[in-house]
């Protein structure tokens, strides 16, 4: 999961930021960067499980049952799925980890998809925010108190420091209520139903949820959520900066605006009028003396805020279509709502955005705050991508190809074209409807397959028992986990049968055979070349299609993918000829100018990557590092044009001369080593990467990187920390 950001808009004085604060704090004190996360996690475990408590099943029972990004159609559809997962159960845990088992089964782990959960499903692809979400809109509708949560995960006792967590990759999950107590569930580590609390704080770090951080009497403010967030204290939720309420370190009103993967977490915040003049300007639409009980930096809560709807946990709704006043509005990636023609049955959301079709027309829409009926105004409408959808002056939208666009539009007064607002309205088109499959691919006799690597074995006179890999809807599965294998006929000549069975949370059976050879009994000569050990040099053809050339009595190089792959996993080993390999390298120019593969994943065993192996990969998107990768090669990523995030592993030592050159959409780059040089960079490695570049880099080096990476190539707009 991507790292979480926070950005907030302050009206002025931004000067007066953290550094002045920080060496007084006492809290800060007592931690240090490199003190192991199980400093803190009992206490932050503990307060996380009382505040889910307190909040979703004591104060708001039913906000825990509450499903958002969603419209009435994408509910329907939601609801259909969770009823046919949990048709025959009754128990609230039963219905649980039927849900969660399905999301095991059924979602393909994927870091370059949406998150929001109509997406997930339809795409049956995710990350573990995707997972996370999916989950908990399921459960919901299967009538089980869920809440989404945040933060990390890894053993918080050895390898997290709470000095990583600044640019560690996040993970998500899920807290259920099953009738006793709250459960976690995380599918992706194969956690279900646990409410261990020493097991829990050993290895997960709760960070947000829903939006909000935990908080506890001596937190430290610094390690929760980057230092700022909404934190719940006294009954109250806040907006404070390292422990202090906003305005205080800003001296005026302050915005609060965070995100976890792609999910908004907008806040608005009280404020009363300051010796400035400066204040808030918000009400509530319903009970407004609501507003005088509350504090400075106070969020609003639990109803219509002007154009918004605030959560009972402060949290603004977004990215949803509601009914309000008998009309559906549909609620921006800001919170701002937007009044739409029709019914919100007419309406489905693709990437949190409202869907039109490839060449559909849709007009009548507005922003809340607008009347049309109010004269001496004027409603100006302008598409941030043409290419994508056009838009009338006027506000009619028309799908042109298939994309994600902005809206934005101005509010003006006709006599004198002053300015009064503006905002964004979120469009997708889409270049077909999609169809809901409810089919549970957990079967392995209907969606898995096996690949076998050796499908002619010779005599032994003992079992043979062919090597094989096991997949399911392009998951690779598990030998003792996920399946068992057993073997019939597998001793004499003649055809031998391999038996998959399902484990856990895969059912059914799959077979298929294989040939053992030699009539008569006797073994077979060892000269035949097809069993001869291949020599280094030789390139060899997978049965997968790739290949793979030797390049020592057990080593090999990835070579080429196979012919029109898009989505492509370099093993940690291969079986070639019947012989077991390690895969080590990837081969000079291996991918060149290959323009269909999208995504690569490297195994763990891969030290090297040659020169020019992915250059000129114009759709190669996303691509996972193993962690052994040591070398980088000169012009490796060379115009890898598509690619948008990177992570360079702890154990990299060098990187060549123009390696990411022309990476001219890498959003985000993280360095976990701390070997780089000026002379293990070759020069002009990231020279024509984006200037808006995010690189994450470790806290001890960051004063050297910055001056490093700016003199090979990175922006001195780029954001380095």
């Amino acid at each position: 999961m991507k790292k979480k950001t926070n950005l907030f808009a302050v009206l002025f004085l931004l000067a007066v930021l953290f550094a002045v604060w920080m060496p007084g704090n006492s809290q800060a004190a007592s931690y240090k960067d490199s003190d192991p996360c199980y400093k803190i996690t009992p206490k932050l475990t503990s307060a996380s499980w009382n505040y889910i408590d307190e909040i979703y099943r004591q104060k708001y029972p039913d906000f825990a049952l509450t499903n958002w990004f969603t419209s009435d159609a994408d509910r329907e559809v939601l609801q259909n799925l969770s009823d046919t997962i949990t048709k025959g159960l009754t128990s609230p845990s039963q219905k649980a980890n039927a849900i969660a088992r399905w999301v095991k089964t059924n979602i393909t782990y994927d870091t370059t998809v949406s998150s929001f959960p109509i997406d997930v499903f339809y795409s049956r692809r995710g990350d573990c925010q995707g997972y996370s979400m999916l989950m908990t809109a399921l459960m919901r509708f299967a009538g089980i108190s869920a809440v989404d949560c945040t933060g990390w995960i890894g053993n918080m006792q050895k390898n997290m420091t709470l000095g990583v967590l600044s640019h560690a990759d996040g993970h998500a999950w899920v807290m259920a209520w099953l009738g006793d107590d709250w459960y976690l569930f995380d599918p992706l580590f194969d956690r279900y139903q646990c409410k261990d609390k020493t097991l829990i704080s050993k290895w997960y770090f709760f960070d947000l949820i829903d939006g909000v951080c935990p908080y506890y009497d001596g937190i430290p403010f610094q390690y929760i959520n980057n230092g700022s967030g909404i934190f719940y204290k006294d009954g109250r939720f806040l907006y404070l900066e390292n422990g202090i309420p906003g305005s205080q370190v800003h001296g005026c009103s302050v915005q609060y605006f965070g995100s976890a993967e792609g999910i908004s977490y907008p806040a608005v915040l009280r404020y009363s009028e300051s010796p400035n003049g400066t204040r808030d300007g918000w009400e509530y639409d319903e009970n407004p003396e609501r507003k005088d009980q509350m504090i400075n930096d106070e969020c609003y809560r639990d109803g219509w805020v002007g154009t918004e709807y605030a959560k009972p946990n402060g949290i603004i709704a977004t990215n949803s279509i509601v009914i309000r006043n008998g009309k559906p509005f549909f609620l921006s990636y800001s919170g701002s709502a937007f009044s739409l023609p029709g019914k919100s049955s007419d309406y489905t959301l693709t990437q949190g955005a409202i869907t039109i079709r490839k060449g559909q027309s849709l007009s009548g829409f507005y922003p809340y705050s607008y009347s049309k009926k109010e004269e001496g105004y004027v409603l100006t409408w302008k598409s941030e991508d043409p290419s994508i959808a056009t838009v009338t002056p006027g506000g009619k939208v028309t799908g042109i190809s298939e994309g994600y666009v902005n809206l934005s539009y101005d509010f003006c007064r006709l006599e004198d074209n002053a300015y009064i607002g503006g905002g964004f309205i979120q469009f997708y088109v889409s270049a077909s409807d999609r169809k809901a499959d409810y089919t549970d691919h957990s079967q392995l006799d209907r969606h898995a397959k096996i690949i076998l690597y050796d499908k002619r074995c010779r005599f032994t006179g003992s079992e043979i028992r062919p090597a094989v890999t096991v997949t399911c809807d392009g998951n690779t599965l598990s030998e003792g986990s996920d399946y068992t294998l057993s073997y019939k006929n597998n001793i004499n000549p003649g055809t031998g049968t391999i038996i998959v069975t399902g484990k856990g949370v895969y059912k059914g059976t799959l077979k298929t055979t294989f040939l053992i050879t030699s009539a008569d009994g006797t073994p077979v000569p060892e000269t035949p070349s097809t069993n001869t050990r291949p020599k280094k040099g030789q390139t060899l053809t997978h049965a997968s299609g790739s290949k793979y050339l030797v390049t020592g009595t057990r080593t090999v190089a990835f070579k080429a993918p196979k012919k029109g792959a898009k989505a492509v996993v370099i093993p940690k080993t291969v079986t070639l000829k019947g012989y077991p390999f390690k895969v080590t390298s990837i081969a000079s120019a291996a991918f060149r100018n290959n323009a269909t593969v999208t995504k690569v994943t490297v195994g763990s065993n891969v030290t090297t990557i040659g020169q020019k192996a992915f250059s000129n990969c114009s759709k190669l998107s996303s691509i996972t590092l193993g962690g052994s990768v040591k070398n980088i090669g000169a012009y490796a990523f060379y115009r890898c044009t598509a690619l948008k995030k990177l992570t360079i592993p702890a154990a990299t030592t060098s990187i060549g001369k123009s390696a990411f050159y022309a990476c001219k959409k890498l959003t985000f780059l993280t360095i976990r080593t701390a070997s780089l040089t000026s002379k293990t960079i070759g020069t002009k490695a990231f020279i024509g990467t984006p200037k808006k570049l995010t690189v994450s880099v470790p806290k001890k080096q960051k004063t050297a990187y910055t001056r490093l990476l700016r003199s090979k190539g990175i922006s001195r707009r780029a954001k380095i920390k």
